[in-house]
């Protein structure tokens, strides 16, 4: 009996080991798809491809880079790139395996060919790498903001763009585009095309500028060839008078013949004010704990945060109530935020000044107020204050009428406790 149990045992154990050893090894990064026959990376929609027939493990020239793939056992391989790979096909059987990157990959582990009716992968019969030459592109603006109220118009912007070829062969055909897709608003593109100029490499060109220059967008300029290792500079003046006050971040593209698109971005800043807040309220309200400060933005284009500082005394020394910048709750908006701070030092019945200071992306302090603060005795309740508005001027009512209601209710009370006595 204990003998067949034990032979029941081992063959259970030995059917498991077989039937993990039967199950396939996938991609370390993407999972295969499974190709009839024998595709090719044209097929696929890829410029590029090597193939190595017969599938000897080792480094290859692959396009301006070198390709190189390692296998121990003729299944299952690895490889890595010095250059970004589309796709690898693994034949092997009558069918192939497809791993595709996207984006592109530098290296995988674990890729194998279709399985053979065993359950196992056929034996790699041969290896195809897909791949597109790449271009660069870079792209910036200056100035980056323009502080509209105080700027003289026209208000001009300058786009640079700079195209690259990092390969070793020369790149056919090269676009480059820019819709300043942000600039379009109802009624038509605010941003008017005054100049573009442009420059290439001594071995590259011609170049045609097909936007029609002077006017709108979208911007369009064509390099017959870039050579290896040379680059197309394209500068372009914009004016942007006619343009509502915000952000404008927009995105370039360009390719050549066999590449994909690469993009870019920059973004533009037309600012309401140079100030880097526009304040619509500042005020306080008392709470168990202490004084409860409130502040409300229209804009914070260009702030950073805030701090807050509190005296005794209105043109006394103030101190520091935040250890920390205050961080903003809308970067780089056109529109406001509401915030508050508990100042938990508060001591009731003293009367208190605080001002708010906000403090732009380039370091610059702002202050407000003061403003006027009495922590009452009794809490929660309202405290006497000043408010004042984003030029700095006292707003409309003060801390007497918060005062009588309180004042006639304190009466009442004792006037009731004096009668049950």
């Amino acid at each position: 009996m204990k003998m067949k149990t034990y032979q029941r045992v081992s063959a259970f154990v030995l059917m498991l080991v077989m039937a993990l050893a039967a199950l396939p090894v996938s991609a370390a990064a993407v999972s295969p798809v499974v190709l009839p026959g024998n595709p090719i990376c044209a097929d696929l929609g890829y410029a590029y491809e090597i193939k190595i027939d017969p599938p000897t493990a080792g480094t290859y020239a692959l396009g301006y880079g070198s390709f190189t793939w390692t296998t121990t056992d003729g299944i299952t391989m690895n490889w890595t790139s010095t250059i970004g790979v589309d796709a690898v096909i693994v034949k092997g059987g009558p069918n192939a395996n497809l791993y595709t990157y996207v984006p592109e990959s530098y290296g995988d582990t674990g890729l194998t060919s279709p399985l053979a009716p065993n359950g196992r992968p056929y034996a790699i019969s041969h290896i195809s790498v897909c791949f597109d030459n790449e271009l660069t592109l870079s792209k910036s603006v200056t100035p980056e903001i323009i502080h509209v109220p105080s700027a003289t118009p026209p208000f001009l912007a300058t786009y640079s763009f700079v195209v690259g070829n990092p390969t070793n062969v020369a790149l056919n055909d090269v676009v480059l585009e820019d819709d300043f897709e942000n600039f379009f608003p109802e009624l038509g593109y605010c941003l008017q095309i005054e100049s573009v100029t442009t420059s290439i490499g001594a071995n590259s060109g011609p170049v045609t500028v097909v936007t029609a220059v002077p006017g709108t967008p979208p911007l369009r300029v064509e390099a017959d060839v870039l050579a290896a290792g040379e680059q197309l500079l394209v500068t372009l003046v914009a004016n942007v008078t006619d343009c509502p006050i915000g952000n404008y971040p927009n995105t370039a593209q360009a390719m050549a013949l066999g590449t994909q698109w690469v993009y870019a971005n920059a973004q533009l800043r037309l600012d309401p004010d140079p100030a880097s807040v526009s304040l619509a309220d500042f005020s306080a309200m008392a709470q168990e704990n202490g004084v409860l400060l409130t502040w409300e933005t229209a804009t914070e284009m260009d702030n950073l945060g805030f701090n807050l500082y509190r005296s005794t005394a209105v043109n006394g020394a103030y101190v520091q109530l935040n250890e920390e910048l205050i961080p903003t709750q809308v970067p780089g908006a056109v529109f406001g935020a509401t915030y508050s701070w508990l100042d938990s030092s508060a001591a009731p019945g003293v009367t208190y000044f605080y001002k708010l200071e906000d403090v732009d992306i380039e370091g610059r302090a702002t202050l407000h107020g003061p403003l006027e603060a009495v922590a009452l005795s009794i809490s929660p309740s309202a405290v006497s204050l000043t408010a004042f508005s984003a030029d700095g001027g006292a707003l409309a009512g003060g801390g007497v009428g918060l005062w009588l209601p309180l004042a006639l209710g304190t009466v009442a009370l004792w006037g009731g406790l004096w009668k049950r006595k």
